[in-house]
């Protein structure tokens, strides 16, 4: 029978695997040089972009120096985004003297491949827009460049293309009382890095449709999110679902019903470095057979439970700090199988550290479970495997284990 040391240490190799076969492979763009149709030019888009009268400086150039440089008034700040293969560049304004007089015509007439540069700004939207063509979106920054819609509809905008969408430096924002989500990729892939989605509205709380998500990412899209802020939407900040991928890098998930939400019939990522707070139910809600990286994220202060395993459910919850929602740090349950490894879970006074309930099994290694109500409880039907955790300090008591002979 193998020593507990040696199981700590193949079940750290198998994360190892599946973190890095999670990873997002990362798009690679090409620029038009400074003629727009000759596309044999390479350079980035946070380094060499011309500035322009409408734009103001490019998002992340620094123009004194040539350096990166978060813009000092942005709510987000965020890496360089990736390379971007550009069949033309056009420029808009928001008072319509660009290049096309509105968002949607200018979705209209561009070829697949498209950068559009959006200056300051609120571009208003009469109705959901479909994409279904290569589009990059790049404005001036959270709150300076707004694209927003009152009307009802899936969601502000619809990528259904198998090409690729990027949005960098923009915020989204649905102001309309019908059910609408924000953002919503069903297929090809998508990077979206230091952009915000706001507002998603579910009109019917009552019934069993869940409208109101901030990026909704389903079917077999993939899609890369970094830096960005999804806050104030109805239902969750981040919606993943059916066959879908998603990385989540460095984004701020608050203020919505659920934080993340993974519901896939498999898989589903990564959400890595993320801070979840502040949302009415779980900070990262995890079910349905999904089973994801959660790794090295900051979930705190949620009204309910921090990190949640339901239905089946599985993957990794790594290097964590789950501190100070308003009921459990962790919950595994419902035939869930998790591996819990090396977070810290604290703050959850009354409740549970790291609990297993309702034919859960999976793995607790490493954790560090303190100032809770219980550290760590196994309920009865529950058959994890409890390696070497770290409880003190928990008022009801450090561990329980109740599970049946």
């Amino acid at each position: 029978m193998f020593k507990k040391t040696m199981v700590n240490k193949l079940l750290l190799l198998l994360f190892l695997f599946i973190l890095a076969s999670s990873l997002p492979v990362f798009m690679s763009f090409r620029l038009p040089g400074p003629n727009k149709h000759d596309s044999t030019a390479v350079f980035s888009t946070d380094e060499d972009l011309p500035d322009n009268d409408l734009l103001g400086p490019v998002p992340g150039k620094d123009t004194s120096s040539g350096s990166e440089s978060s813009d000092d008034d942005s709510t987000v700040s965020g890496s360089s985004g990736p390379e971007f293969e550009a069949t033309e560049i056009v420029f808009l304004d928001a008072e319509g003297t660009g290049d096309f007089a509105t968002l949607e015509e200018a979705f209209l007439q561009v070829t697949s491949g498209a950068m559009i540069m959006l200056s300051k700004g609120t571009y208003y939207l009469e109705s959901s827009l479909e994409v279904n063509k290569s589009i990059s979106l790049i404005g001036a920054g959270v709150g300076k460049t707004i694209i927003t819609s009152n009307v009802g509809g899936d969601s502000i905008i619809v990528f259904s293309g198998t090409g690729k969408f990027l949005a960098d430096s923009i915020s989204f924002k649905y102001e309309g009382e019908e059910n609408s989500d924000v953002l919503e990729i069903t297929s090809g892939a998508a990077f979206i890095n230091r952009c915000s989605f706001s507002g998603g509205n579910d009109a019917y709380p009552e019934d069993d449709e869940n409208w109101g998500i901030g990026i909704y990412i389903h079917e077999k899209a993939e899609c890369t999110v970094t830096d960005s802020i999804c806050e104030n939407n109805d239902f969750s900040g981040i919606d993943v679902d059916d066959y879908a991928k998603a990385t989540l890098v460095n984004n701020i998930i608050k203020n919505n019903l659920l934080g993340i939400n993974y519901y896939c019939e498999q898989g589903g990522g990564a959400a890595i470095n993320n801070e979840c707070t502040s949302n009415i139910h779980d900070g990262i809600q995890i079910q349905y057979g999904s089973n994801p990286v959660i790794e090295g994220n900051y979930v705190h202060d949620n009204l309910r439970t921090g990190i949640a395993y339901y239905d089946d459910s599985g993957g990794f919850a790594m290097n964590n700090k789950v501190e100070n929602n308003g009921e459990d740090g962790i919950v595994i349950a419902d035939s869930s199988n998790p591996s819990i490894m090396y977070n810290t879970i604290k703050g959850h006074k009354g409740y549970t550290g790291l609990g297993f309930w309702t034919n859960s099994s999976g793995y607790a290694i490493g954790n560090t479970c303190t100032g809770n109500g219980w550290g760590i409880y196994v309920e009865g039907t529950a058959k994890p495997f409890i390696g070497d955790n770290s409880t003190s300090g928990n008022t009801e008591s450090d561990f329980i284990d109740d599970r049946d002979a």
